[in-house]
């Protein structure tokens, strides 16, 4: 019963992000990834399809920040 209550709470979750309904520069969790870059200056740019959003990391993998895109 629990994992099923666990499990609603994280669907309802996802939705509100996926549509925009909740705003926050939290890292996000690793899902489907559309694309990778690293700049330059060793930061890594993954593109995040499911949130819309690009997730920024430094050299060492610690997240630095994220913000929206239109897909």
């Amino acid at each position: 019963m629990i994992l099923i209550i666990i499990g609603h709470i994280s669907f309802i979750g996802g939705f509100l992000i996926s549509s925009r309904l909740i705003e926050f520069n939290n890292e996000l969790p690793l899902g489907h990834t559309e694309g990778i870059v690293v700049s330059n200056d060793s930061r890594i740019y993954l593109g995040m399809h499911f949130y819309d959003k690009i997730q920024c990391y430094d050299a060492n993998g610690n997240f630095l920040k994220n913000w929206k895109v239109d897909n």
